[in-house]
């Protein structure tokens, strides 16, 4: 193998950021709501990553009914990561029984003040 292929193998998976965004079953008991937040924080620490920031964005009607849901529980998570452990997250987050739905999208670049602005935007009073 060519020396300069074997290094692309070789070399330490880069620290990446990402957005991601939980909706949770939105009848879900506070406390549940909380232990659902804190494992998920759990979940990306223990892949190795770093939740830089967090906005809970609150009850709000979806699109369309997600399992038979017409309304659900929004959390906004920044958080940074290796790039091969996102799969890991995504397999423990598919395994959680009160998330509905889930995304996480890999940002090309990570500005806290922008995040903190974005976040405002989305606060919603129940």
């Amino acid at each position: 193998m060519d020396k300069k292929i074997q290094k692309l193998f070789e070399q330490e998976p880069e620290e990446r950021y990402y957005e991601m965004v939980v909706v949770l079953k939105p009848f879900l008991p506070d406390t549940v709501r909380v232990q659902a937040d804190e494992k998920i924080e759990k979940i990306i620490e223990d892949a190795g990553g770093k939740v830089k920031s967090k906005a809970i964005w609150g009850k709000r009607f979806l699109a369309y009914p997600i399992k038979g849901h017409k309304e659900g529980y929004y959390i906004l998570y920044y958080f940074q990561l290796k790039s091969d452990k996102s799969k890991e997250v995504e397999k423990y987050l598919n395994r959680h029984p009160e998330i509905l739905r889930f995304m996480i999208i890999k940002l090309k670049e990570f500005d806290l003040a922008k995040v903190k602005i974005k976040a405002k935007k989305a606060v919603i009073k129940e």
